[in-house]
């Protein structure tokens, strides 16, 4: 064997130990090290999904208490909705009234405009009713009237809206009388709405 080829020989041994010599020396701490990783993410991973459930639960209550707050807000706005359909129906009974009087007025257009705004209120204030007690049909008697009369007001609105924008000349007497029979009703209503509210005999009661 020449010198060359015995020199490469040692070469190729010297470089071989050389390398091997790392991996001898921290094969163990290698292994530890990569165990001591992999279990905190053993332990990341096997606390995940309990993490995951918490954070769901505590969203479900977070949304559950939003929609509970919205719901109550929605609860309260009934109040609020009734007094213009009341002023209207009355004011389009008032103006309808003075148009008797006073038949060449001209005051259709004005009960039709009146009438309008009067069906959509009555609408909004029955839908805020029905919120505010809930969809349930019992009740005590004068809960009763109060949510049935209002829903009929609603429907009875919107026709006579339907009436006022015919001609003039047309079923008139017949929105005249829807007319009268809203006046009393919403009067009734807002007497009725103010003993849930109050309690029996409020306007006795001393303040």
């Amino acid at each position: 064997m020449t010198i060359i080829a015995r020199m490469m020989i040692l070469c190729i041994a010297m470089f071989s130990a050389f390398t091997s010599v790392p991996v001898w020396a921290h094969g163990d701490e290698q292994h530890g090290t990569a165990a001591a990783a992999q279990k905190p993410v053993a332990q990341a991973v096997g606390d995940e999904p309990a993490a995951k459930k918490a954070d769901a639960a505590g969203g479900e209550i977070e949304l559950a208490d939003e929609v509970g707050s919205a719901l109550e807000t929605l609860r309260m706005l009934h109040p609020a909705t009734v007094h213009f359909p009341i002023a209207l129906l009355l004011l389009a009974a008032a103006v309808e009234a003075l148009l008797i009087l006073r038949p060449n007025s001209g005051l259709e257009q004005t009960v039709r405009i009146i009438l309008y705004f009067a069906a959509a209120g009555t609408v909004i204030a029955a839908l805020f009713g029905w919120i505010h007690t809930g969809m349930w049909m019992g009740g005590e008697a004068l809960m009763q009237q109060h949510r049935w009369v209002g829903t009929g007001l609603a429907v009875l609105s919107i026709g006579l809206a339907l009436l006022a924008a015919r001609p003039p000349d047309h079923a008139r007497r017949t929105l005249r009388t829807g007319l009268s029979i809203a006046a009393i009703a919403v009067v009734l209503q807002g007497y009725w709405g103010a003993e849930l509210s109050h309690g029996p005999g409020h306007l006795s009661q001393q303040h």
